[in-house]
């Protein structure tokens, strides 16, 4: 995550519908999370969740593709078996 690797994030989003943007300087955030036990748990949270999603995307990728290589096999088993 840039914020927290110190790097520049670029990324770009573009809104449906109208929106308020605030920015927040990285020294304040940093120093939010320094001193306030429910913001950080809550950020460290959304981090956890999002770590936990990229696990269950990657098991999903290697399953899918273990399940793409045994259907060839399989498929043709079952025609040679009809």
């Amino acid at each position: 995550m840039p914020l927290i690797e110190g790097r520049i994030y670029h990324e770009t989003a573009e809104a449906m519908t109208d929106v308020a943007l605030s920015i927040i300087p990285r020294s304040e955030f940093e120093e939010l999370l320094g001193s306030n036990l429910v913001v950080m748990k809550k950020f460290m949270s959304i981090l956890a969740r999002n770590v936990d999603e990229k696990a269950e995307q990657l098991l999903s990728v290697a399953y899918n593709s273990l399940r793409k290589k045994l259907q060839i096999p399989w498929l043709c088993l079952m025609k040679s078996t009809i």
